[in-house]
């Protein structure tokens, strides 16, 4: 999706004159001019249709002021489509796009708790990134998602993740899984710390 010069307007045309359409906001997306896409993006807010089209121009955007733009649209619209659209981006080998994807999707429970199983399909790193998500998320299904990471999961890295999420998120419910979990994975003092540092602090509240 090549960026495009959108051609100038008619003389007659008054030059304040704000063109709003989304059809013509997605134009101007797509322009050579930055600030004609960050203000796209901008208006783009009050346009939830357009999540699929903002997140397809997040992919290819090279100015970070426009990126965080269309970050910013699309957090406000919040939408499935949006998060949908973002998910992939877990993937990104640009540590920007990707940590700007994960910020975002931490903003977006009942989005993101839709597609879990999606998350949780990809490799060692993007489980990982899907635990930072569901820890950061205010969503009552967050705990018990964890909880299955923790049962479920082979990588010690994505458990001991999801151990430190628990503990931020955990109650009474996850005394249990996270015990199992060292025996699942013994002689490894690192996570035995973290297990017993999460059981303290459910225990504490």
């Amino acid at each position: 999706m090549p960026l495009i010069k959108r051609t100038a307007a008619p003389a007659a045309q008054p030059a304040n004159d704000a063109r709003s359409s989304v059809e013509e906001l997605l134009i101007d997306l797509k322009s050579i001019d930055p600030s004609l896409r960050r203000g796209a993006a901008h208006k783009l807010t009050d346009y939830p249709q357009a999540a699929a089209e903002l997140c397809g121009a997040l992919v290819i955007e090279p100015r970070e002021s426009v990126r965080e733009s269309i970050l910013t649209a699309l957090i406000r619209i919040g939408t499935k489509p949006a998060a949908e659209g973002l998910l992939p981006l877990l993937n990104s080998e640009d540590p920007g796009l990707r940590n700007g994807a994960i910020e975002a999707l931490k903003t977006m429970p009942d989005a993101v708790a839709e597609h879990v199983d999606d998350i949780f399909a990809g490799s060692s790193d993007v489980r990982i990134f899907g635990v930072e998500i569901l820890g950061a998320l205010a969503h009552p299904d967050s705990p018990r998602l964890l909880m299955r990471i923790i049962a479920e999961d082979r990588e010690l890295n994505v458990c001991a993740a999801a151990v430190e999420a628990l503990a931020e998120c955990g109650d009474g419910a996850a005394v249990a899984p996270l015990t199992a979990l060292l025996e699942r994975f013994p002689d490894e003092p690192f996570l035995e710390f973290s297990v017993r540092a999460a059981l303290a602090r459910i225990a504490n509240g």
